[in-house]
């Protein structure tokens, strides 16, 4: 979600942004360094030891980018900031619980195999 945020403020203005080894995201020529950070994160990477946390789920279940290429193939769009709030009910633990909840509220938005895959590239 931070990055998500400084690119709402920052946009192509900001400075370039590393979050996991050797991944640097350069400005310039309309990109956007804090997407990028998110569209590119791997989380295959084992020198990253935080690559256990989805860092681009939340964009990848929102953008209307997708991506069919290295390190995570998105095939899933729209979803909104609020539908993705919804579904952390009392009752979800695990980022499983959410898949699950995320799917059961918003059937229309996508199909369930789509979500499914892209969870489980993040390895959940």
């Amino acid at each position: 979600m931070g990055h998500f945020l400084a690119d709402q403020r920052y946009g192509t203005s900001a400075s370039s942004q590393i979050e996991q080894p050797g991944n640097t995201f350069f400005t310039g020529g309309g990109a956007h360094p804090h997407i990028n950070v998110l569209e590119g994160f791997d989380p295959n990477l084992t020198a990253d030891p935080f690559r256990w946390i989805p860092k681009g789920l939340m964009e990848d279940l929102m953008d209307n980018t997708n991506e069919t290429n290295f390190p995570v193939a998105d095939q899933v769009a729209g979803f909104t900031i609020a539908q993705m709030f919804n579904a952390l009910q009392p009752s979800v633990f695990t980022l499983q619980d959410y898949r699950v909840m995320l799917i059961q509220q918003n059937t229309a938005n996508t199909t369930v195999n789509q979500v499914t895959n892209l969870f489980s590239q993040y390895h959940y």
